[in-house]
């Protein structure tokens, strides 16, 4: 089976999703190296030192493509925000909102509800639509 391995990276300092040309991880997975087209068409490169932040956290975070469509053919990333019927459960009536992620437990993409109430497969993609990321805040229900 062959998917297309692409990827896009939330830049924590810029507060802005980038879309890279290059993108490298080393042997334990973590982000390596990145080259991204910025203003004017100039090459943007940052490796190593550059992809920290002052405190030493990773100031990008990648986020892959996961093969996926939602039922209005919008792309699923790894961190967007969907909005569906909590499919598989017993209370399945309500559209709830949630988080797309890589369960590795189960080898797959699973949704987490942000109020930690239910954890699913994504299972059909036509069950849900996409409505922003995880860096969008105001996509989040007020508690």
């Amino acid at each position: 089976m062959n998917r297309e391995h692409k990827y896009r990276v939330w830049d924590r300092l810029l507060k802005k999703m980038i879309y890279p040309d290059t993108i490298t991880f080393d042997s334990f997975g973590r982000l390596h190296h990145i080259e991204f087209t910025g203003t004017n068409d100039s090459m943007l490169s940052a490796s190593m030192d550059l992809l920290k932040m002052e405190d030493g956290s990773d100031r990008f975070i990648p986020e892959q493509f996961t093969g996926l469509l939602d039922k209005n053919g919008k792309v699923y990333w790894d961190g967007c925000l969907v909005k569906g019927i909590k499919c598989g459960l017993v209370d399945n009536t309500e559209d709830s909102i949630g988080k797309v992620y890589y369960n590795i437990h189960h080898a797959a993409y699973w949704v987490i509800s942000v109020e930690g109430k239910y954890n699913v497969p994504v299972g059909n993609a036509n069950w849900w639509e996409v409505i922003g990321t995880i860096h969008d805040e105001e996509e989040l229900p007020k508690e």
